[in-house]
C-alpha cells in the first residue's frame, strides 16, 4: 500500500488519524523506494491506534470517577494531584504548565481533551 493512501485505508476501518499522526508514521515506518508499506507494517499501525483508543477509553472511565458533576471536567487541583501521584508520575512543573494552558475560567480541566493531548 502506498503510504499516501494510509489515512484513507485507516478511515475505512474506523481509525481517523491527524496530520501529526501521519507525519509520525512517515518518520517511523520503513517504506520501500515507492513509499509503500507492507501488510505487517499496516497491521502494526492498526494495532497501535486500536491500543491507543483502548487506553483513552480506560483513562476516560478512570477520570470519570472524579467527575462529580458528570460534565466531563475535573478541578485543576484534583487533576494536578492525580497526575503527580501516578506510579510513573509527571513532574509537577510540567503538569502545572499543561493544566494551566487547558483550564477554563472556573479552573476546571476537560479530561477528554487532556487525554487527547497526552495520548500515547
Amino acid at each position: 500500500m502506498n503510504l499516501k493512501d494510509l489515512p484513507k485505508a485507516l478511515k475505512a476501518i474506523g481509525i481517523v488519524i491527524t496530520t501529526e499522526d501521519f507525519i509520525n508514521i512517515q518518520n517511523t515506518v520503513i517504506a520501500d523506494e515507492q513509499a509503500c508499506i507492507d501488510l505487517p507494517e499496516f497491521i502494526s499501525i492498526i494495532y497501535y491506534f486500536l491500543r491507543a483508543t483502548d487506553t483513552q477509553e480506560e483513562l476516560i472511565r478512570a477520570f470519570a470517577v472524579f467527575d462529580n458533576d458528570h460534565d466531563g471536567k475535573i478541578p485543576i487541583d484534583a487533576m494536578t494531584q492525580i497526575l503527580t501521584n501516578l506510579k510513573h508520575s509527571i513532574p509537577k512543573d510540567k503538569v502545572e504548565g499543561i493544566l494551566n494552558e487547558m483550564k477554563d475560567d472556573d479552573d476546571m480541566i476537560d479530561y477528554k481533551a487532556l487525554i487527547k493531548r497526552l495520548r500515547p
